[in-house]
């Protein structure tokens, strides 16, 4: 979802589960969410600054553009390397 509805999906996610049984299960997760991901709303009404900015976790705009949120490409040369030199962390003597 775009970062600008993510506080408001967040609040409607927390109303839908406050009254239901599955509230004492889901109220760690949901407690840590919203310390970590999203910040928690202080006395006097606003939200505090999430441990990590929304910025940089949501990837709705790479997705809607096409690009990959893993370094898989990487990981696959890395390993086809790793076997083309017979060993995981070869030093330099090993890779001349």
């Amino acid at each position: 979802m775009p970062e600008s509805d993510v506080i408001t999906t967040f609040e409607e996610l927390l109303d839908s589960t406050y009254y239901t049984e599955n509230e004492i299960l889901l109220r760690p997760i949901l407690d840590y969410f919203e310390d970590t991901w999203i910040g928690r709303i202080d006395r006097r009404g606003r939200r505090r600054q999430p441990q990590f900015q929304i910025n940089l976790w949501n990837y709705y705009e790479a997705v809607k553009d096409g690009i990959p949120k893993t370094n898989n490409l990487v990981e696959g040369w890395h390993r086809g390397f790793s076997q083309l030199l017979s060993a995981h962390h070869p030093n330099i003597w090993k890779f001349i």
